[in-house]
Protein backbone atom coordinates (compact mmCIF):
# COMPACT_ATOMS: atom_id res chain seq x y z
CA UNK A 1 0.00 0.00 0.00
CA UNK A 2 1.26 3.53 -0.40
CA UNK A 3 -0.22 6.32 1.62
CA UNK A 4 -2.10 4.52 4.73
CA UNK A 5 -3.25 8.43 6.11
CA UNK A 6 -6.23 9.70 3.81
CA UNK A 7 -7.52 13.05 4.48
CA UNK A 8 -11.45 13.72 4.16
CA UNK A 9 -10.64 17.40 3.10
CA UNK A 10 -9.61 19.29 0.03
CA UNK A 11 -6.23 20.75 1.60
CA UNK A 12 -3.56 21.69 -0.36
CA UNK A 13 -0.10 23.34 0.27
CA UNK A 14 0.46 26.65 0.05
CA UNK A 15 2.46 28.10 -2.27
CA UNK A 16 6.02 28.81 -1.50
CA UNK A 17 9.13 29.74 -3.23
CA UNK A 18 11.37 27.43 -1.36
CA UNK A 19 11.71 24.11 -3.87
CA UNK A 20 12.25 20.67 -2.32
CA UNK A 21 15.51 19.27 -3.58
CA UNK A 22 15.29 15.90 -2.68
CA UNK A 23 16.18 13.27 -5.24
CA UNK A 24 13.57 11.06 -3.83
CA UNK A 25 10.62 13.08 -3.58
CA UNK A 26 8.84 14.13 -6.65
CA UNK A 27 5.94 16.63 -7.69
CA UNK A 28 3.94 13.17 -9.03
CA UNK A 29 4.00 11.53 -5.08
CA UNK A 30 1.23 11.66 -2.93
CA UNK A 31 3.20 13.02 -0.24
CA UNK A 32 4.73 15.88 -1.89
CA UNK A 33 2.56 18.90 -0.56
CA UNK A 34 2.93 17.55 3.11
CA UNK A 35 6.68 16.81 2.57
CA UNK A 36 7.36 19.56 0.89
CA UNK A 37 5.26 22.54 3.19
CA UNK A 38 6.60 20.56 6.35
CA UNK A 39 10.29 21.18 5.00
CA UNK A 40 9.82 24.92 4.31
CA UNK A 41 8.59 25.64 7.80
CA UNK A 42 11.79 23.58 9.17
CA UNK A 43 9.49 20.89 10.76
CA UNK A 44 11.16 18.04 8.76
CA UNK A 45 14.44 17.69 7.58
CA UNK A 46 16.29 15.43 4.69
CA UNK A 47 19.54 13.01 5.38
CA UNK A 48 22.84 13.84 3.23
CA UNK A 49 24.72 11.28 4.32
CA UNK A 50 22.66 8.92 6.75
CA UNK A 51 20.91 6.58 5.81
CA UNK A 52 23.17 7.42 2.40
CA UNK A 53 21.41 9.01 -0.51
CA UNK A 54 22.32 8.01 -3.88
CA UNK A 55 25.71 10.21 -4.11
CA UNK A 56 27.73 12.31 -1.87
CA UNK A 57 25.87 15.65 -1.60
CA UNK A 58 22.83 14.58 -2.76
CA UNK A 59 20.07 15.39 -0.38
CA UNK A 60 17.01 12.70 0.19
CA UNK A 61 14.31 12.27 2.29
CA UNK A 62 13.75 8.55 2.53
CA UNK A 63 9.80 8.57 2.51
CA UNK A 64 9.49 5.18 3.43
CA UNK A 65 12.00 4.45 6.12
CA UNK A 66 10.43 4.19 9.44
CA UNK A 67 10.32 6.96 12.15
CA UNK A 68 11.96 6.97 15.20
CA UNK A 69 10.38 8.38 18.78
CA UNK A 70 13.21 11.02 18.75
CA UNK A 71 12.30 12.34 14.79
CA UNK A 72 8.51 12.01 16.10
CA UNK A 73 8.57 14.08 19.51
CA UNK A 74 10.41 16.69 17.33
CA UNK A 75 8.29 16.89 14.67
CA UNK A 76 5.49 16.89 16.69
CA UNK A 77 6.50 19.91 19.25
CA UNK A 78 7.97 21.86 15.85
CA UNK A 79 4.86 21.02 13.84
CA UNK A 80 2.13 22.11 16.92
CA UNK A 81 4.65 24.88 17.92
CA UNK A 82 5.10 23.84 21.31
CA UNK A 83 7.14 26.17 23.36
CA UNK A 84 10.71 24.42 24.48
CA UNK A 85 10.12 23.58 28.06
CA UNK A 86 13.31 21.55 29.25
CA UNK A 87 12.05 22.16 33.19
CA UNK A 88 13.43 19.18 35.51
CA UNK A 89 15.49 17.63 32.75
CA UNK A 90 16.81 14.76 31.63
CA UNK A 91 14.52 12.88 32.60
CA UNK A 92 15.57 10.29 30.53
CA UNK A 93 19.09 8.68 30.80
CA UNK A 94 19.54 8.21 26.70
CA UNK A 95 18.52 11.90 26.19
CA UNK A 96 20.62 13.82 27.65
CA UNK A 97 21.07 17.77 27.74
CA UNK A 98 22.52 18.46 24.56
CA UNK A 99 21.49 15.52 22.50
CA UNK A 100 19.71 16.13 19.53
CA UNK A 101 16.33 15.17 20.52
CA UNK A 102 16.77 16.26 24.37
CA UNK A 103 14.42 19.87 24.03
CA UNK A 104 11.61 17.88 22.26
CA UNK A 105 11.88 15.06 24.20
CA UNK A 106 11.81 17.08 27.11
CA UNK A 107 8.81 19.17 26.33
CA UNK A 108 6.74 16.72 25.53
CA UNK A 109 7.61 14.97 28.63
CA UNK A 110 7.01 17.91 30.55
CA UNK A 111 3.66 18.24 28.65
CA UNK A 112 2.61 15.49 29.71
CA UNK A 113 2.44 13.91 25.54
CA UNK A 114 4.83 10.92 26.25
CA UNK A 115 6.62 8.79 28.72
CA UNK A 116 9.52 6.54 28.47
CA UNK A 117 9.89 3.12 29.97
CA UNK A 118 10.32 1.70 33.01
CA UNK A 119 14.09 1.60 32.89
CA UNK A 120 14.10 5.40 32.82
CA UNK A 121 14.75 5.42 28.79
CA UNK A 122 12.88 6.83 26.20
CA UNK A 123 14.80 4.86 23.55
CA UNK A 124 14.57 7.47 20.75
CA UNK A 125 16.29 5.22 18.34
CA UNK A 126 13.24 3.25 18.40
CA UNK A 127 10.83 3.09 15.52
CA UNK A 128 7.56 4.25 16.18
CA UNK A 129 4.51 2.03 15.77
CA UNK A 130 1.33 3.55 14.12
CA UNK A 131 -0.76 3.37 16.94
CA UNK A 132 2.24 5.29 19.27
CA UNK A 133 2.49 7.57 16.31
CA UNK A 134 -0.93 8.95 16.57
CA UNK A 135 -1.19 8.78 20.24
CA UNK A 136 1.54 11.11 20.24
CA UNK A 137 0.12 13.61 17.55
CA UNK A 138 -3.10 13.52 19.27
CA UNK A 139 -1.82 14.49 22.34
CA UNK A 140 0.07 17.41 21.03
CA UNK A 141 -2.98 18.46 19.41
CA UNK A 142 -4.59 18.22 22.43
CA UNK A 143 -2.29 20.61 24.07
CA UNK A 144 -1.85 23.04 21.30
CA UNK A 145 -5.36 23.70 20.40
CA UNK A 146 -7.95 22.53 22.57
CA UNK A 147 -10.89 24.28 21.47
CA UNK A 148 -10.81 22.32 18.05
CA UNK A 149 -9.31 18.90 19.70
CA UNK A 150 -11.11 16.74 22.41
CA UNK A 151 -10.93 13.28 23.16
CA UNK A 152 -13.59 11.34 21.29
CA UNK A 153 -14.75 7.67 23.33
CA UNK A 154 -17.37 6.66 20.70
CA UNK A 155 -19.67 3.62 21.30
CA UNK A 156 -18.29 1.58 18.47
CA UNK A 157 -15.07 1.28 17.07
CA UNK A 158 -13.91 1.98 13.12
CA UNK A 159 -11.21 -0.90 12.71
CA UNK A 160 -11.51 -4.33 12.97
CA UNK A 161 -7.87 -4.23 15.45
CA UNK A 162 -8.77 -1.29 17.46
CA UNK A 163 -11.44 -2.57 19.53
CA UNK A 164 -13.33 -0.26 22.43
CA UNK A 165 -11.60 0.52 25.36
CA UNK A 166 -7.94 -0.76 24.00
CA UNK A 167 -4.85 1.50 24.40
CA UNK A 168 -5.00 3.34 21.38
CA UNK A 169 -8.42 3.17 20.96
CA UNK A 170 -9.51 6.94 22.02
CA UNK A 171 -6.66 8.22 20.13
CA UNK A 172 -6.85 6.60 16.66
CA UNK A 173 -10.57 7.51 17.10
CA UNK A 174 -9.88 11.01 17.25
CA UNK A 175 -7.78 11.32 14.66
CA UNK A 176 -10.43 9.44 12.34
CA UNK A 177 -12.93 12.23 13.17
CA UNK A 178 -10.64 14.86 12.37
CA UNK A 179 -9.91 13.22 8.56
CA UNK A 180 -6.57 12.29 10.06
CA UNK A 181 -5.66 8.63 9.42
CA UNK A 182 -7.55 6.01 7.39
CA UNK A 183 -6.79 2.42 7.35
CA UNK A 184 -6.38 -0.87 5.32
CA UNK A 185 -9.33 -2.48 3.72
CA UNK A 186 -10.22 -5.76 4.92
CA UNK A 187 -9.01 -8.65 3.42
CA UNK A 188 -5.84 -7.55 1.54
CA UNK A 189 -2.06 -7.25 3.21
CA UNK A 190 -1.77 -6.11 5.22
CA UNK A 191 -5.13 -5.63 7.03
CA UNK A 192 -6.57 -9.16 8.50
CA UNK A 193 -9.57 -11.20 7.18
CA UNK A 194 -13.04 -9.45 6.71
CA UNK A 195 -15.31 -10.04 9.40
CA UNK A 196 -19.03 -10.19 8.45
CA UNK A 197 -21.14 -8.58 8.26
CA UNK A 198 -19.42 -4.95 8.73
CA UNK A 199 -15.89 -5.89 7.03
CA UNK A 200 -14.17 -3.23 8.84
CA UNK A 201 -11.20 -1.78 7.78
CA UNK A 202 -7.65 -2.69 9.66
CA UNK A 203 -5.81 0.39 11.65
CA UNK A 204 -2.83 -1.94 11.96
CA UNK A 205 -1.64 -0.10 15.08
CA UNK A 206 1.57 -2.01 15.86
CA UNK A 207 3.13 -1.53 12.09
CA UNK A 208 5.50 0.59 11.38
CA UNK A 209 4.84 4.35 10.74
CA UNK A 210 7.14 5.70 7.48
CA UNK A 211 8.46 9.40 7.20
CA UNK A 212 5.95 10.16 4.36
CA UNK A 213 3.36 8.97 6.39
CA UNK A 214 4.02 11.36 9.93
CA UNK A 215 4.40 14.15 7.12
CA UNK A 216 1.28 13.59 6.17
CA UNK A 217 -0.43 12.80 10.04
CA UNK A 218 1.04 15.83 11.14
CA UNK A 219 0.00 18.26 8.36
CA UNK A 220 -3.07 17.42 8.73
CA UNK A 221 -3.31 17.18 12.51
CA UNK A 222 -1.83 21.13 12.11
CA UNK A 223 -3.29 24.03 10.98
CA UNK A 224 -1.06 23.56 8.08
CA UNK A 225 -3.75 21.53 6.66
CA UNK A 226 -6.72 23.78 7.35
Amino acid sequence: STSTVISTSTATATSTSCPVQFEDVHSADWFYQYVRYMFCHNVISGYSTTPPCSQPGASCFKPANTTTRGQLAKIAVLGFALPINTQGGPHFSDVPQGSTYYDYVETGYNLGLWSGYADSTFRPGNAVSRGQAVKMVVSAALQSDPIRWALANPPTNTFEDVPVGSAFFRYIETAVSHGVVAGYECGASPAGPCVAPLNKPYFVPGGSATRAQISKIIYLGTDFGY
